[in-house]
């Protein structure tokens, strides 16, 4: 796999703190500075101080994979939408098919027909017409 790559977050419902926005941890992180639990969820983020992301629809984001994120669950009655998209550098390789062969394999707890994310355990998201 890439050893390298940017995420964009593309805003496209409001993101506030009462829908378990996106958190971010700031910082220069680089891989396997955050050890990660069953399920890729940081397995001690006791020490780590997160900032919510607030954003309106139209409002991109962009951070490198190795920044610490997570979210909580959204307990409002609106949807928390967002579009990610991943890129790594052309010189590392094309991996959108093993990275998709990956997530169907369900590695990481992941099964393409219900879930979102690669991440298991607090990540509730669901599929959705």
């Amino acid at each position: 796999m890439a050893q390298d790559h940017i995420s964009v977050m593309v805003t496209l419902d409001p993101q506030t703190e009462e829908n378990g926005a996106l958190q971010v941890c700031p910082g220069r992180w680089v891989k396997g500075q955050v050890e990660l639990a069953e399920g890729g969820i940081i397995k001690d983020p006791s020490d780590m101080h997160f900032h919510t992301v607030l954003a309106e629809p139209g409002d991109i984001m962009f951070f490198t994979g190795y920044l610490p994120h997570r979210s909580f669950e959204n307990k409002t009655t609106q949807q928390r939408r967002a579009a990610f998209l991943t890129y790594n550098p052309a010189s590392q390789g094309d991996w959108h098919d093993a990275y998709y062969a990956e997530k169907q394999a369900e590695s990481h707890g992941f099964n393409m027909a219900e879930k979102l994310s690669f991440s298991g355990g607090v990540f509730q998201g669901r599929l959705t017409a």
